[in-house]
């Protein structure tokens, strides 16, 4: 057949639908899979931590799941999916956190904040 080009293959051949190398891959072709899996597990520990906290200073001062998310308008689910360590809150959600709770950023965030501040 002339003219046919072989298409790319996804998944073990590190191509992905845009036909571009996965992120774990590095230009030189190495897997770079180590770093990604510790940048995973930080993140999952930092989603936790956050979450532990939250639903700590939430219990402490009385306040259910449901009172707290329709304080900053977020569903229960999400509220419980964030104490979970499921998700992350954004930024900004954060803040209206520490307006609910009647806290600071560096109550919720205190220890993320001065480890990663002392990686850099």
């Amino acid at each position: 057949m002339t003219g046919h080009l072989p298409v790319p293959l996804r998944g073990q051949n590190r191509i992905d639908r845009r036909g571009r190398p996965p992120r774990s891959i590095d230009r030189g072709g190495r897997a770079n899979r180590i770093s990604v899996q510790t940048l995973l597990a930080d993140e999952m520990a930092i989603r936790f931590e956050v979450g532990m906290r939250i639903r700590g200073l939430r219990e402490e001062q009385g306040i259910a799941a449901v009172e707290l998310g329709a304080a900053i308008g977020a569903s229960i689910r999400t509220v419980l999916a964030w104490e979970a360590g499921r998700s992350m809150p954004r930024m900004i959600v954060l803040i209206a956190i520490c307006r609910a709770l009647s806290c600071s950023l560096r109550d919720l965030l205190g220890d993320v904040v001065d480890e990663i501040g002392a990686r850099q």
